[in-house]
């Protein structure tokens, strides 16, 4: 995680980055040879030998990757860009509880239904979708027509893929071995939270700092200032009121648009994952709900 959100200030091909990246490796192998040699491990690495417990745990971990990604940026859109307080975005976001709330109850059965395979394909295929919209939106769009449709076909997206595909990887496993399913699943959501605010964090880092020293350029903006308000929409928001009135609105709209481009970026990267897992979820997922899969 510290390799990935270091990534926009020290590059990809900097000791730091790679060192940081190969120590977590290292350190991942070590536990899970740790682990798989302990007869009473912490996580039962094993239990990922069987593809539809592995796929089932990837689903998952990118519907929280998508969700913990999206309420970073849009925390920092609604404030900075959009002007509300944060008890203002707080209930600019309730739709997606709301919808997640309606939806989870309903996502068993379908999946009971029509499969597990059709159902959490189908989920993270609407989330590919929902993110692959936000790609298209600008900072000021209308929030009723546009924010609060697209928080809902996400929220009702992860809804689809998180009981189902929870089902799936506990249909996998003899009763035995639940406590230890259920520990893993409680784990991968809050590493693909985590990962999702790095990632998609890091993205903006990247893409932000760039768009908007290229949009500056030509305005006569002390090079402090205008460093400052590269490092984050949050400070650019809070340099604005201090700058003369004649560039006031021109740099505000630099900051938009560069913030909104880096929020681009980010969501394609989480659109493009969605896809991936939605075909590979289609192909290892069993069609149909059996509670009799392969041990």
């Amino acid at each position: 995680m510290w390799a990935i959100i270091e990534r926009p200030t020290y590059g990809w091909l900097s000791w730091q980055v790679i060192g940081g990246i190969c120590a977590a490796l290292i350190i991942l192998a070590v536990f899970a040879a740790v682990e798989g040699h302990t007869h009473a491990p912490l996580i039962n690495v094993g239990l990922f030998r069987r593809a539809t417990f592995t796929s089932s745990t990837c689903a998952i971990c990118v519907a929280f990757f998508c969700l913990f990604g999206f309420i970073f940026i849009t925390t920092q859109w609604f404030q900075a860009l959009r002007g509300y307080t944060a008890l203002q975005t707080a209930v600019a976001t309730l739709p997606f509880a709301v919808v997640m709330a309606a939806v989870a109850p309903f996502a068993t059965q379908l999946a009971k239904r029509f499969g597990y395979r059709s159902v959490v394909s189908t989920g993270l295929l609407f989330l590919s979708a929902s993110m692959f919209v936000v790609t298209r939106v600008d900072a000021h769009c209308s929030y009723w027509f546009v924010v609060v449709p697209t928080m809902a076909l996400m929220a009702a997206s992860i809804a689809l893929i998180q009981g189902p595909a929870t089902d799936a990887l506990m249909s996998t496993v003899p009763e035995s071995s639940t406590g230890a399913a259920s520990a893993v699943n409680d784990t991968i959501r809050e590493i693909g939270g985590t990962l999702g605010v790095a990632v998609m964090g890091s993205a903006i880092s990247s893409v932000y700092p760039d768009e908007l020293s290229d949009s500056l350029s030509g305005l006569q903006i002390p090079s402090s200032i205008a460093k400052a308000a590269e490092d984050s929409v949050m400070a650019a928001k809070s340099i604005l009121p201090h700058l003369p009135a004649g560039i006031r609105q021109t740099v505000e709209q630099s900051v938009s648009t560069s913030f909104m481009s880096a929020t681009h970026a980010a969501c394609w990267i989480a659109c493009a994952l969605a896809l991936a897992f939605a075909l590979l979820c289609w192909i290892t997922l069993p069609k149909h709900d059996s509670g009799n899969l392969p041990q």
